[in-house]
């Protein structure tokens, strides 16, 4: 995991905290399966250790938005076929690249059963957090995801994704919450176009 964000977890959850329970990878499997509709504060470490926030907004399957906070005002939608980025302060259309080239998919499928799929995953144990790095095989291009996640009650509190290159970058969730009912605009790529208003 990215240190930097390794190091922030520790001093959110891991402070005062004299052991925790290693999660395992049914227990993960199962927490990500009823994940269905969310919403967080993030913070994304970079790969140069600079640093950005947001809102996250997760409605499985298929909806995954980040909206950055000023100035960046980024806005990230990812769905089951595609994932699209765009910037205001550019006058460049939005950017789109195939779903199925980042591992976040593992995020947006259906049905999540880790230990009956035929992903690449690994568990490790780190101070309070337990990591779970899952890679697609067939894909190595694709990179992989390092999930964290604390316990007592099981929560995300982030990922980590590395590309093919080795070049990682990291979110740390904070406030994760429910929330029902997330309008359908939030997770509408077209609503990201130019435009759209007309």
């Amino acid at each position: 995991m990215n240190r930097s964000l390794l190091t922030v977890l520790f001093f959110l959850f891991g402070a005062g905290v004299t052991a925790a329970e290693e999660l395992s990878l049914e227990q993960l499997s199962r927490y990500l399966d009823e994940l269905r509709s969310v919403q967080a504060r993030f913070s994304q470490v970079n790969s140069d250790n600079s640093v950005s926030g947001g809102t996250l907004y997760l409605r499985r399957p298929g909806g995954l938005r980040l909206e950055y906070d000023p100035p960046e005002n980024v806005v990230v939608v990812a769905g089951k076929r595609a994932i699209v980025i765009a910037d205001p302060k550019s006058n460049a259309p939005p950017q789109t690249f195939p779903s199925r080239r980042t591992p976040l998919s593992v995020l947006l499928s259906d049905s999540i059963d880790l230990p009956g799929s035929d992903l690449i995953i690994d568990l490790s144990y780190e101070e309070t957090v337990t990591e779970l790095t899952v890679a697609d095989p067939r894909q190595p291009r694709d990179g992989s995801i390092q999930l964290a996640f604390t316990d007592d009650p099981v929560s995300l509190s982030g990922w980590t994704l590395t590309d093919a290159s080795g070049s990682k970058t990291s979110i740390l969730l904070e406030e994760l919450q429910t929330v029902e009912n997330l309008p359908n605009a939030l997770f509408n790529p077209t609503l990201l176009r130019p435009d759209s208003s007309k």
